[in-house]
């Protein structure tokens, strides 16, 4: 968001269409879409970029996004038809492209949670690479349980730091296979298995310094 290219609609729309790839919604009943998932994904990626009304994305946007007007009324639907499912595979796809271009110095997983427009609770877990002074997606996860957050671990490196919400033996065990060093804050309340253990350890180890590299946890948390 902090980039000149947010300025110039054209560009932007052409770095939009370059980082997303060609989706394919789940088979459901009723016709296909007039146009590709891409595109009207291109259209409101620009809209919430340029903080826009829907009325400002049909006249100025829909016709480099898609090739023709889009009413406003189609921007609002696709606004809320896209699934978590595809949300999650796009950061993927998105994400991996960034992490080839920018590669990371350590990693971040947090999770948030938030009402939305129909007033349900949403809840997702987020893992983030930093790179420089630069904070990027690289997996996302959407859902309330505890195993949840396995789908947001993907292979890695270096260093990954969460919260106490993660000091779980399952997750633990997920972090060290995809291979990166936790740097998760313990959590007395809960038993001393095997990953916890091990994790624990590391944590407290003053040799490491783990305790202090903790503290940019909350850089993550700025995405």
């Amino acid at each position: 968001r902090w980039s000149n290219i947010i300025n110039d609609i054209k560009l932007l729309i052409k770095a939009i269409k370059g980082l997303i790839p060609e989706l394919r919604r789940a088979k459901q009943r009723g016709r296909k879409p007039k146009r590709s998932l891409k595109s009207y994904l291109t259209l409101i990626v620009a809209k919430e970029a340029r903080k826009t009304s829907l009325r400002e994305a049909e006249a100025s946007y829909s016709t480099l996004a898609c090739g023709e007007r889009v009413p406003k009324s189609t921007i609002n639907y696709w606004e809320h038809g896209f699934d978590s499912s595809l949300i999650e595979r796009l950061v993927r796809a998105v994400g991996s492209k960034a992490e080839k271009l920018l590669d990371y110095a350590f990693s971040i997983l947090d999770s948030t949670k938030f009402t939305s427009w129909n007033k349900s609770l949403v809840e997702f877990h987020l893992l983030v690479r930093k790179a420089g002074e630069t904070i990027y997606p690289i997996a996302i996860a959407f859902g309330s349980s505890f195993l949840t957050p396995l789908r947001a671990i993907v292979p890695g490196k270096g260093e990954l730091l969460a919260d106490a919400l993660y000091n779980n033996n399952l997750i633990l065990k997920a972090i060290f296979r995809a291979g990166y060093q936790p740097i998760v804050k313990p959590n007395k309340g809960r038993g001393r298995k095997f990953w916890r253990r091990k994790a624990r350890k590391l944590f407290n180890d003053p040799l490491t310094k783990l305790q202090q590299k903790y503290r940019r946890r909350g850089i993550g948390e700025s995405i």
